[in-house]
């Protein structure tokens, strides 16, 4: 009796050892969602030259036609209603696509500051529009309060393998390398010819994978890493650098496969801080 109880642990044994690590692709579930998270509440977000947070198949299939956002600022000394509406986002949508986007901005309960970016129906492929920016002479303009950080680019190059962008502002350029055969240093130095002010994008505008600047050719400063599942295009994880910190972000779905939290951990010398 003993020797057969042992034999039927051992085979129990064997048999857990052989089960998958990964479950099959036809059990994975990718609902199609409104917000692309690789790009919402990033920096990918301030680049105002390519509008790609919303999908534009869930905006078509739903029909869509403008999306209000609203940032609140909690006060935590206050009971009730502690809450002040400090900014307002409407987007406005023409058959899925991004046409326009104003921004109001809020102090004390008044508005003090607007600025609206109108598009072009025409773009490419990897979500370029054309932006401009209209800010409203009419309201009281505070600079403190208004968002800042925006960019908007003009296209200098395009090609199969990269694109190539202008910030109008700063002068600054942005490199978007798409072909994964070109992501080494070298490569990205001897095609690009990046300046250290210069950002270079490793994947495409709505599926980044690397984000940096670069300084003596290939040491890299300011990097984010983006992480997806190995068979869906679904974020996972975001991993920040800014000497000192490293913020790394993590991303929870349920069990109909939607994506319905993130947590934001912070890390100093691998040491954790905070979350």
């Amino acid at each position: 009796m003993r020797t057969i109880l042992h034999l039927l642990l051992l085979t129990w044994l064997v048999s857990c050892t052989n089960k998958k690590e990964h479950a099959p692709i036809g059990n994975i579930k990718q609902p199609p969602e409104l917000l692309r998270y690789s790009v919402f509440q990033t920096d990918n977000e301030k680049y105002l030259s390519f509008p790609v947070l919303f999908d534009k198949k869930v905006l078509r299939a739903h029909q869509i036609v403008s999306i209000k956002r609203k940032y609140l600022v909690i006060d935590t000394t206050e009971r009730i209603n502690g809450k002040t509406l400090r900014e307002e986002r409407r987007y406005s949508f023409n058959n899925g696509l991004l046409s326009s986007m104003e921004l109001f901005y809020y102090y004390d309960d008044r508005q003090v500051g607007r600025m609206k970016i109108g598009y072009r129906k025409q773009g490419f492929a990897n979500g370029f529009k054309e932006a401009n920016i209209d800010r409203d002479s009419g309201a009281v303009t505070n600079k403190e309060f208004m968002e800042s950080g925006f960019q908007v680019h003009q296209l200098i190059e395009k090609q199969r393998r990269y694109a190539v962008f202008k910030e109008k502002s700063s002068g600054r350029m942005l490199f978007y390398m798409f072909n994964k055969a070109y992501w080494g240093a070298l490569s990205v130095d001897s095609i690009l010819h990046p300046s250290p002010v210069d950002r270079v994008v490793l994947g495409s505008p709505m599926f980044p994978f690397k984000s940096y600047r670069v300084e003596n050719k290939i040491k890299e400063k300011d990097a984010s890493y983006y992480f997806y599942h190995p068979y869906l295009k679904r974020i996972q994880r975001i991993v920040k650098e800014d000497f000192p910190f490293t913020t790394t972000r993590t991303y929870f779905y349920d069990k109909e496969g939607y994506c319905n939290s993130y947590v934001d951990s912070t890390f100093s010398s691998k040491e954790f801080l905070m979350r």
